[in-house]
């Protein structure tokens, strides 16, 4: 009888397509054995994971049989490694070199004849599949590469409790019940496994602007404040000094303080504050269609800019050769991200350099030896789903990596401050979705269906592609750090989300609110929070800013809502203003 010594390969980092036998050899093993994988990981509160493969060879021939199994695990460390059969404990040699880990099993009882089985237990554990960053857990399990031979593959998933509520679970799982989540083959696909568990993200943060007037006239000059983005972030705004002028919100909901600067004047401004961030998640499948996209949405957001070239004739005809019209709205998208994902390659050594220079998404697409920033992976999306007919704009902001070989910040400033940038669809169901094809193309974890609590958004480009600038952008010298972003130390952010207001009495003199029996106030907003809908007028009181409005001498209420859409009332006295 014939021996053959084959070796088994299983990656676990980060599209790992390398092998360690010849495709030949490799052709001749997949046809001499199958393979079955039952993984399950056992996430304990600590954040170690308890991880036992279950494995199952089956011999196709009869000359032939299994010696060892070979797992080789790249830029994790696993340690209690242990391995057996169903009769003894088996031998394991092990080796580390250069973030790689090589467990070699040994097998004793080698089954021998056609449709014989081999089966392995092989458990170790590992910090490295989950972590806390803030108040959120977040779980990463990397895509395995498994071959035809392999007939069955499926991940078990155990999270405990303590971990919270769940923000979202990615691929869909096959089963899932509390906290628990199976997923076979099928819906793996060579996918990563992420999940996301806690309540919300809370930040706080310092960002410093500075204005300078070069001109011998006053004139008026803006910055761009973190903005509210419903169900995504919630701001609250502790301090900004000076005052501005006045503020106002753009088109793309931009919070921007306006400041008057005499002739020849320099202005140093600081903002002080607070952030929630909240996970989404979105099913493609449960999308929007094409045609109930909004007639200015998209007039406004499909527009050619500079950086987004929606009409050169490369991106139209991708765009044409991407897009179909049966699909909904972020299958489309989806197509779009993929593309990106998986032919632009990232540039890590340009955090290194001093100043990043913005290509745009044509010079990206028609240099396929290049490698890349955020910012080309953003402005390709961008121009491509534009082109399908896709409203699309564009997010600068601070995003929290632990791991910047896999989820890198791109956007060099000068004097430390990185940022980083990704996009943003519209879709009829889901409305504006953001989504990170340079994260998805570095890490291999799904982007595009949901965005965790490590993005934190400065400021929104859609219908200007270089303006307004994000916090960072802002200096006349090089001194000092302008951004500063850390996680809350507690998490106690609700109590700090009272809204203030402060009601002063106004002189009347508009003769039908006189007739009515309306007095005139100017309303304050001392909270640090938006206030929206005033009493019905759809009016928003910006932190630090005043609105007049109108209110029956008999009701002496403030009606608005809040961030969570909340009904609240603020009563007030007539004697007190």
């Amino acid at each position: 009888m014939s021996r053959f010594f084959t070796k088994f390969l299983i990656f676990f980092l980060l599209g790992s397509a390398c092998v360690g036998l010849t495709q030949k050899r490799v052709a001749l093993a997949q046809e001499q054995f199958e393979t079955q994988y039952n993984i399950v990981y056992n996430v304990q509160p600590s954040g170690e994971a308890q991880i036992t493969q279950n494995i199952v060879i089956i011999n196709k021939q009869k000359d032939v049989l299994v010696t060892n199994y070979i797992l080789t695990v790249k830029q994790m460390e696993i340690y209690d490694v242990t391995a057996s059969d169903k009769k003894d404990r088996l031998d394991v040699d092990i080796k580390s070199q250069d973030n790689e880990t090589v467990v070699k099993v040994m097998l004793k009882n080698q089954a021998i004849g056609e449709g014989k089985k081999n089966e392995i237990k092989l458990a170790y554990k590992s910090k490295q599949i989950a972590g806390k960053i803030g108040e959120i857990w977040n779980i990463n399990i990397p895509p395995v590469e498994t071959s035809q031979s392999t007939s069955v593959y499926n991940v078990e998933l155990n999270v405990p409790a303590e971990f919270g509520p769940k923000i979202f679970v990615s691929p869909t799982p096959n089963t899932e019940k509390d906290h628990y989540f199976k997923f076979d083959k099928d819906s793996i696909n060579g996918k990563s496994i992420s999940a996301s568990y806690g309540k919300y993200q809370v930040v706080n943060f310092s960002l410093k602007y500075d204005l300078k007037n070069n001109l011998w006239l006053p004139v008026f000059q803006e910055i761009a404040l973190p903005p509210q983005i419903f169900d995504r972030q919630q701001i609250l705004y502790k301090s900004l000094n000076p005052k501005p002028h006045h503020m106002r919100t753009d088109a793309d909901g931009n919070i921007l303080a306006v400041y008057s600067l005499n002739p020849k004047q320099e202005l140093n401004i600081t903002l002080v504050g607070s952030a929630r961030l909240l996970g989404t998640q979105i099913d493609p499948q449960k999308s929007g269609k094409m045609a109930e996209l909004s007639p200015k949405l998209i007039k406004d957001y499909t527009q050619a800019q500079k950086y987004w070239e929606v009409n050169a004739p490369e991106i139209q005809n991708l765009a044409k050769e991407l897009f179909d019209p049966n699909k909904t709205v972020a299958q489309n998208a989806q197509t779009a991200y993929d593309y990106i994902t998986k032919n632009l390659r990232y540039n890590f050594d340009i955090i290194k350099e001093d100043f990043v220079e913005r290509q745009g998404a044509l010079t990206a697409l028609t240099n396929p030896t290049g490698s890349w920033a955020c910012m080309e992976f953003t402005d390709l999306f961008i121009a491509l789903t534009r082109a399908m007919g896709i409203p699309a704009r564009e997010l600068d902001g601070y995003a929290f990596s632990t791991a910047e070989n896999i989820t890198p910040l791109s956007i060099n400033l000068k004097n430390g401050d990185l940022l980083h940038a990704w996009p943003e669809f519209y879709d009829p169901v889901y409305g504006w979705t953001a989504v990170d094809p340079t994260w998805g193309s570095t890490s291999g974890i799904d982007y595009f269906t949901k965005l965790d609590t490590s993005h934190f958004v400065f400021s929104v480009k859609g219908l200007n592609s270089e303006y307004p600038f994000p916090a960072g952008a802002y200096r006349f010298d090089n001194s000092g750090k302008q951004v500063e972003v850390d996680f809350a130390q507690d998490g106690a952010f609700g109590d700090e989300f009272r809204d203030g207001i402060k009601v002063e009495k106004m002189i009347n003199i508009n003769p039908y609110y006189i007739f009515k029996g309306y007095q005139k106030y100017k309303i304050t907003n001392l909270g640090g929070t938006i206030l929206y809908n005033l009493n019905g007028t759809k009016k928003t009181l910006l932190p630090f800013d005043s609105e007049s409005i109108y209110i029956s001498k008999q009701m002496q209420k403030i009606n608005y809502k809040d961030f969570n859409d909340n009904e609240k009332d603020f009563v007030f006295r007539a004697s007190a203003v």
